[in-house]
This record gives C-alpha cells, sequence and structure tokens, in this order.
C-alpha cells in the first residue's frame, strides 16, 4: 500500500472518530478527533514543501494550515455555546482566507488568469446565498460574511476548472486542484444546511460533509507532490 493510501486511511478513520464523537455530542473529544485528522494534512503539506520548496508549495501549505485553523474555530463553536457567533465568524474568515492562499498559487504559480473565475465566482455566490430562502436555509445576520465566503470558495473551484479545462483534462495537477475546489463547493452547501437549514440533520449528512471535505483536502496535499 503506498505512503498516500496509507494517509488517506489513517485520515478516513480519524474522520469517522470525529463524526461518531460529534453525532453522541461529545463536542471537545469530537474536536480533538477533527483537529488530528486536519493536523494531518499540515504535516504532509510540510513534508511536501520541503520536499519541493517552491512558492506553489509554500502558498498551499498556508492555505491547509488556515484551514485547520478553521476547524478548531468551528469546533469551538459547539464546545463553547456562549461565544457560538464569535467562533462561527472566526471559522469562515480562516476558511476564507485559506482559499485566497489557493487561488493565489494557481495565480502566481500556474498562471490562471483570474478575472474571469472571480466574477463567476460573485454571481454564484449571491445567486446561492440569496436564494438561500428558497431551499429553507436562512443565513441571517450571517448572511454578508457568506456571500465574501462564497466568492473565495467559487474561485477556487473556478480556476481550477479553467486551469484543467485549458490543460484539456490533461494535467494531473489541475485536475486534482479542480476536483479538490468542486469537493470543498459540495461540502460547504451540505455544511449550509448543517448550520443554517431548518430541517434536522443526522448522521449521514454529517458524514457526508466532512467526506468531502477531507477528500478535497487530500486532493490539495496531492497536487502539492506534483509540483514541478
Amino acid at each position: 500500500m503506498s505512503e498516500e493510501r496509507i494517509f488517506a486511511l489513517i485520515v478516513f478513520i480519524l474522520m469517522n472518530g470525529f463524526v461518531v464523537q460529534r453525532n453522541r455530542r461529545k463536542m471537545v473529544s469530537s474536536l480533538l478527533w477533527k483537529a488530528s485528522a486536519s493536523m494531518g494534512f499540515v504535516l504532509s503539506g510540510i513534508m511536501a514543501t520541503y520536499e519541493k520548496p517552491y512558492l506553489f508549495s509554500l502558498l498551499m501549505l498556508t492555505g491547509l494550515i488556515f484551514g485547520l485553523l478553521g476547524d478548531i474555530w468551528l469546533g469551538l463553536k459547539w464546545s463553547y455555546t456562549h461565544d457560538d457567533d464569535t467562533y462561527l465568524y472566526a471559522g469562515f474568515i480562516a476558511f476564507l482566507i485559506g482559499h485566497v492562499f489557493y487561488c493565489t498559487a494557481m495565480v502566481v504559480e500556474l498562471g490562471i488568469a483570474p478575472v474571469l473565475p472571480i466574477i463567476l465566482a460573485i454571481i454564484a455566490s449571491f445567486a446561492v446565498v440569496f436564494s438561500g430562502d428558497r431551499l429553507q436555509i436562512h443565513y441571517g445576520k450571517f448572511r454578508p460574511i457568506s456571500v465574501l465566503y462564497g466568492i473565495a470558495l467559487f474561485s477556487t473551484m473556478f480556476m481550477g476548472l479553467f486551469g484543467a479545462g485549458a490543460a484539456q483534462l490533461q494535467d494531473p495537477q489541475m485536475n486534482r486542484l479542480f476536483l479538490g475546489g468542486l469537493l470543498f463547493l459540495v461540502s460547504d452547501l451540505l455544511l449550509s444546511h448543517i448550520y443554517f437549514g431548518r430541517h434536522k440533520t443526522g448522521f449521514g449528512m454529517l458524514w457526508l460533509n466532512h467526506f468531502t471535505y477531507y477528500a478535497a483536502q487530500l486532493l490539495m496535499v496531492s497536487a502539492i507532490y506534483m509540483s514541478i
């Protein structure tokens, strides 16, 4: 079994430990499981950057670090409910900054023109957030930060899409960046239902939300290893 598969298996085990603990409402222990899985991505990113110390690697690693911070802040939201709004904003901002670094890596190192992807991201973010009420997803006071985060999120996906399309899907690194961005998007759409939806969400929704999130993280780490 390759090192990448072993790492993916370890993360999968940690992810399931987190979901089980969260489903049991064991908030502190679930945060420990989640932070451990996220720290694994950062350590793997550090190893990849050590092997290939390019600007792309450093930018992607920084994005992973902000992803770890976002996971911790959102985990604290459930543990310290008297400050849950503060932790939710902190999580939004950390993930937003992480996507800015992913996008910067694709623009600076891979030469993707950012203007059209960002324009499409702005349109998509406003469309998704402001159509939330029709889907019984009520962002309320978090609508402005949701729009800003959505722009960064969609930018990552669209830049990966444009890069992969320009290479006619023949560039494995760009394909992984696109699929990673797409899975981040799917994960956060599910997370919107969990955080802001009016329907009760169970174990299956929580599991799928985190499976797609960690799969996205794995793809981002693997893209670092594929740097030239």
